[in-house]
């Protein structure tokens, strides 16, 4: 049974390896909004910024054919780039965790570019930065330190591990069922002991620090069944037991090769896989 959790535990790390190499964020870089300046020379300045900033290399960005064929869709008009609920709306269409909008704008002689950066889930502006330059071609000169800092925000953000059916959980467990942001891990066999045993063993584990473990519930027990014929193609062979009982005289517990869920004496020895729940 050990090997059986080891192989699934060595899967779990492929997947992990495989979600590192796509771990920087999808930014949506969206055509600035110009006010009194002219409309190529708007173009020019955003297609230059988003180079710089795809340069800077701290994010996967867009395709700008891809944006487009969302914006219509959405019917966004040009009043709404100023809307950052509008504009977070298209960066979730296009599964982004960033939206990237500026505006140019020409005060008495001056030409003043804010750009902001803004999270597409809270529309919250998670960094900003503002030029005031004589005129464009100034602000050439200008548009590559701007993406960097922007760059250098994206870069802090401590991104957030992706944990799907199969994949090695924080606590070292594998991961067996997802509920809307709620996760659960599954251990290795922790023993083979009597049920009343079987509850303190669960709580005393603390694979990876954690001290939240438990005896698993019929339900739970099933979905860990579940996983491992998906990953596996077969389950443990053994009977494991449950936190569900019959009326208190006996305990669900679960054959995995199977799939059966008998009752048993709770006085009598089956083995143990402690469960978790977290959230990421």
């Amino acid at each position: 049974m050990k090997k059986l959790f080891l192989s699934i535990v060595l899967l779990g790390c492929a997947f992990a390896v495989f979600a590192q190499t796509n771990a920087k964020p999808i930014v949506v870089v969206v055509p600035f909004d110009v006010k009194g300046v002219p409309d190529d020379e708007g173009e020019v300045i955003f297609e230059v910024f988003q180079s710089e900033f795809a340069n800077v290399g701290v994010a996967r960005i867009a395709d700008r054919s891809s944006f487009e064929k969302i914006r219509k869709q959405q019917e966004f008009e040009s009043s709404d780039w100023s809307n950052a609920d509008k504009v977070a709306e298209v960066g979730k269409a296009l599964n982004a965790s960033m939206v990237v909008t500026g505006q140019l704008m020409m005060f008495k002689s001056n030409l003043v570019t804010t750009i902001k950066l803004i999270d597409v889930n809270t529309t919250e502006i998670i960094s900003s930065v503002t030029e005031k330059t004589l005129d464009a071609d100034d602000l050439f000169n200008k548009l590559s330190d701007m993406a960097k800092k922007l760059g250098e925000r994206i870069a802090s953000e401590k991104p957030k591990k992706e944990y799907k059916i199969g994949s090695v959980g924080p606590g070292g467990g594998i991961v067996f069922l997802i509920e809307d942001t709620l996760y659960y891990e599954y251990s290795e066999v922790l023993g083979n002991v009597s049920l009343f045993e079987a509850s303190a063993l669960c709580q005393k584990y603390n694979g990876g620090g954690f001290s939240d473990w438990y005896l698993p519930s019929k339900y739970e027990l099933n979905r860990i069944y579940d996983c491992m014929m998906k990953y596996q193609g077969y389950g443990d062979g053994s009977y494991f037991w449950s936190s569900s009982s019959d009326y208190g005289k006996y305990a669900w517990h679960y054959m995995y090769s199977d799939a059966t869920i008998p009752n048993f004496d709770p006085n009598g020895c089956l083995y143990v896989r402690a469960v978790r729940a977290f959230t990421n």
